[in-house]
């Protein structure tokens, strides 16, 4: 179906109010035909993510320590003077297994596997095999670190911080469960709380969310208490508000309703969502491994309530929701793939894919991936955008603008998918996910940056 409005119909596009720190999808439906803009708005990430709290929370190294400073050997000593943390380990262990009884030994073998786990992770942001390295070594500096609370302190913050690489990396179910061992073991700790409790925020666990960010709003770190306020004052709203909600859950699905339980209604969308992963796996190349959820709204209040224009059918924040009036017979099952999409691309790679990658994902999903070049065409009309110009929202442009640009990225996407092979876009994002940057995965993934595509598939389409 060709995703255009008539040009008689008059734009109701208008920006929404928000922090330029978020990013919203939302899906745009018209009454006989559709079409899908991205909104100016909100990944629950934002720039200065817990990620980055929890490697602040690792610091640098540790030289100075007695236990250290006291160990007299020479190639020790030279090699924490350099910081060559592996070699430092290599020789404390071989003194340690001379000495087993010397508890400073013991200590300063915890702390420079400690440093060297800190290193590893902090330089190999993207390598799951070498962060799995680094929480080997961190949790054996543990056991060694008995009796040093600063110390284990630091460890525990560094090995939540691997947990989090992990978590941007792809691997989120291994990297959560770190940083939530970590929480276990170093309760109330702000780095950690601020960390679990923006991760599950950004999974739309609100109420799980919410007591870690109050820990860590408390905290002396004056960025990580202002982070956690803001954070809190975004959800607080919410999670008042959904502990009247009924619930279903069934496939990995939790639906939520404003008001009374539709059990039947619950059941269609979990099952048009489970029949929609085979489709969100062959473009995305994985789904959320974590339940998600849908807010199902009984009104269309709650979209002046979380400033979405009029026309948003749909829009994922961490989670999915829906108003029930615009999810109405053929609608539904386009509306929830295009969202389910955006979820899938979320929990890969976080905030770090472009829009129109984001966008045009969600559009093969939604429409298929192979639009004709005539629906292309039509909906691109006389100018058509530069791909690279498209990496922020749609809702600031003029209608035909918008237009374009989410068939250019539709036309992209799908580009990728026919031309370049089915395995190029989840390996875009597996490349995005190890920290690339847009033009480094394409051309690993493609062969092409990010100009070069956009150049491609216009000169496709006759441009």
């Amino acid at each position: 179906m060709a995703r255009r409005c008539k040009t008689k119909r008059k734009s109701r596009l208008k920006k929404k109010n928000t922090s330029a720190d978020f990013i919203l999808y939302a899906f745009l439906g018209c009454t006989f035909l559709a079409f899908c803009i991205v909104g100016s708005a909100i990944y629950l990430y934002q720039s200065n993510s817990a990620f980055e709290v929890a490697e602040l929370a690792g610091g640098a190294e540790i030289q100075s320590a007695p236990q250290i400073s006291s160990v007299g050997d020479v190639a020790f000593q030279n090699a924490v003077a350099k910081k060559d943390w592996a070699t430092a380990v290599v020789r404390m262990e071989e003194l340690v297994k001379a000495n087993p009884g010397n508890s400073d030994y013991r200590k300063a073998l915890g702390m420079v596997l400690s440093n060297h786990g800190l290193v590893i992770s902090r330089d190999n942001p993207g390598d799951l095999k070498l962060l799995a390295t680094a929480a080997a070594k961190l949790k054996r500096a543990v056991s060694f670190l008995q009796g040093e609370p600063d110390r284990l302190k630091k460890t525990w913050e560094v090995y939540a911080s691997v947990g989090a690489n992990e978590y941007r990396a792809g691997q989120k179910r291994k990297g959560k469960s770190r940083i939530e061992e970590a929480n276990r073991r170093q309760a109330n700790d702000d780095y950690i709380s601020y960390s679990l409790g923006s991760i599950f925020m950004n999974e739309g666990a609100y109420a799980k969310a919410k007591p870690l960010l109050e820990i860590a709003a408390r905290s002396s770190d004056v960025s990580i208490q202002q982070k956690s306020k803001d954070l809190l004052a975004h959800i607080g709203s919410d999670v008042y508000q959904e502990q009247f909600f009924s619930s279903a859950s069934s496939n990995g699905f939790v639906v939520r309703f404003q008001g009374p339980s539709r059990p039947d209604l619950a059941s269609t969308v979990t099952n048009q969502l489970t029949s929609l992963r085979s489709t969100v796996r062959a473009v995305v190349g994985s789904v959320p491994d974590n339940d998600i959820e849908i807010i199902l709204y009984t009104s269309d209040r709650y979209k002046q309530e979380r400033g979405l224009p009029d026309w948003a059918g749909g829009s994922f924040d961490g989670r999915i929701r829906v108003g029930i009036g615009d999810i109405s017979g053929r609608n539904l099952r386009q509306t929830l793939g295009h969202e389910y999409a955006h979820a899938a691309v979320y929990h890969k790679v976080g905030n770090r894919a472009p829009v129109w990658l984001n966008e045009g994902i969600a559009q093969c999903v939604e429409l298929g991936r192979n639009p004709s070049r005539r629906q292309l065409q039509e909906e691109i009309g006389g100018r058509a955008p530069l791909l690279s110009s498209l990496n922020g929202g749609f809702l600031n442009m003029g209608r035909e603008q918008a237009l374009a640009s989410c068939a250019t990225s539709w036309g992209a996407v799908s580009y990728m998918l026919v031309r370049r092979g089915s395995g190029s876009v989840p390996n875009v994002l597996s490349e995005l996910a190890k920290g690339s940057d847009i033009n480094a995965a394409l051309k690993k993934a493609t062969g092409l940056t990010v100009d070069e595509l956009g150049s491609a598939v216009l000169t496709d389409l006759g441009y």
